[in-house]
């Protein structure tokens, strides 16, 4: 059973939500982003503008890493864009330690080249999604700009988003992540992507944090569920370093009774917290989303 995806809203950096979890319990993390689906397609733009800030160096590492989380269910496959467009496999293959080996050698030969393809790059990536599961697939973007594969002059999001509809006749989602160390020019149609395709947006190194835990030290307990409650006759004057990981019910909005009781009830046996779910750190998918800064609970 796949997972299914809902937007809440596009508002500060356009976030976008993800609230169900696979019935495996198969969960992989890019960039502190959840992703639940059996069926992934990474696509990955290495350009030269990828080079600039230290982007390709981070993007590299943490593929990597996901690759390593890839459960026995799932598939997958790699393009990568720069250079021209280069394909892992032209299928979803099932993540067997020697698949995630080779596509971690993969991975590993290349350096920042040539122009930003985006459009061709997720053409092909779509491609090789078609033939993945019906509901259960995603591909997964990752880079730092606008298509000017052809131009010096980057494609305008209407354009683009035309030429991503029309190679994507099955709606796959596409979720976005923007490199975070560089410049804005590429973040709206990053955010345009992810919201015409059902996906989530996010930056590269947004702040990470664990949902209720609201005394920041690593852990969720009843402590935490003390600290919210405590806070009803502070809220909302009181300073919270981290006013997400309140938002226990990941609704956007800190209410600290019903915050405090959602703990409760996940304590002791009811609904779980949404992402980012104890003991796992990751970054925040509520729309619109609550700012966390100074949270020092994640490794």
């Amino acid at each position: 059973m796949g997972m299914s995806r809902s937007a809440s809203g596009l508002a500060g950096l356009g976030l976008l939500m993800l609230w169900t979890v696979r019935s495996d319990g198969q969960v992989v993390e890019f960039f502190g982003v959840p992703i639940e689906e059996s069926d992934i397609v990474f696509c990955v733009d290495r350009s030269n503008s990828m080079d600039w800030f230290g982007d390709w160096v981070a993007v590299e590492a943490e593929l990597v890493d996901t690759l390593g989380q890839l459960g026995p269910t799932q598939r997958f496959s790699i393009v990568v864009f720069g250079a021209g467009v280069i394909e892992f496999s032209p299928d979803v293959v099932g993540a067997t330690p020697l698949a995630v080996a080779d596509a971690i050698d993969f991975v590993l030969q290349f350096v920042p080249a040539g122009q930003t393809c985006l459009v061709p790059g997720l053409t092909a990536a779509l491609a090789i999604a078609a033939s993945a599961t019906p509901g259960d697939r995603v591909v997964v973007l990752v880079g730092n700009g606008g298509d000017n594969c052809t131009s010096a002059n980057p494609l305008s999001p209407a354009v683009t988003i035309a030429q991503l509809t029309a190679a994507n006749p099955d709606d796959v989602p596409i979720d976005a992540l923007y490199a975070a160390e560089s410049t804005i020019e590429g973040l709206p149609i990053y955010q345009e992507i992810s919201l015409e395709f059902g996906g989530i947006f996010a930056l590269t190194e947004g702040p990470q944090f664990m949902r209720g835990d609201a005394n920041i030290n690593g852990s969720v307990e009843i402590g935490d569920a003390i600290t919210i409650l405590e806070s009803l006759g502070a809220y909302p004057s009181g300073a919270f370093l981290c006013p997400a990981a309140r938002d226990v019910d990941a609704n956007g909005v800190v209410e600290p009774l019903l915050d405090g009781v959602a703990l409760l009830d996940s304590l002791f046996g009811g609904a779980p917290i949404p992402w980012p779910t104890p003991p796992q750190c990751g970054q925040n998918l509520t729309a619109p989303p609550l700012y966390c800064v100074g949270y020092t609970g994640c490794p």
